[in-house]
């Protein structure tokens, strides 16, 4: 993850969160909610609480979306870029 710390980070509380879940929405925005290794920072373009926020709004998004793809690939559709 990037733009939130002063470095780029590796997320492993979420993942850990998820580890043997179905990945459900539910599942997905608790654990999103709460990414530990983030120590967001603040300036003048974006609180800190605004970044830890985003932050899991968009690894939210990532997940699910990365969900709804491993999903139809495992039905046999076919990914981005293939043809039939």
């Amino acid at each position: 993850m990037t733009g939130v710390n002063a470095t780029a980070f590796r997320a492993r509380s979420l993942e850990t969160a998820l580890t043997g879940t179905g990945l459900e929405t539910a599942e997905i925005a608790r654990a999103s909610g709460a990414i530990k290794e983030a120590d967001p920072l603040g300036d003048a373009f974006a609180s800190a609480e605004y970044r830890a926020h985003l932050l899991g709004v968009y690894a939210g998004r990532a997940i699910a979306r990365a969900r709804e793809r491993a999903a139809r690939g495992s039905a046999g559709g076919q990914g981005r870029g293939t043809s039939a």
